[in-house]
């Protein structure tokens, strides 16, 4: 009987801890959330550049298009 009760009385120990495991954790981000502060700014983007750079060739004057079956999608919009 003593085995018994000495059981019970370390499951009945552990139900705080239990109990403390069944809060709620956000499981994704939110909008509300930030990002951590690593001492470091928010990431800054360069504006796009004015001119092509000269590795990049230029684009062809007339691009090859794909025909596509045409499914009437457009047809029943209204």
């Amino acid at each position: 009987m003593t085995r018994r009760s000495a059981i019970l009385a370390a499951l009945v120990a552990l139900l705080p801890v239990l109990g403390a495991c069944s809060q709620v954790a956000p499981t994704a981000a939110s909008a509300g959330d930030t990002l951590p502060a690593f001492g470091v700014g928010p990431p800054r983007l360069r504006e796009p550049a004015s001119t092509r750079p000269a590795w990049l060739s230029d684009p062809p004057v007339n691009p090859e298009r794909y025909r596509v079956p045409d499914d009437s999608f457009h047809d029943h919009l209204g």
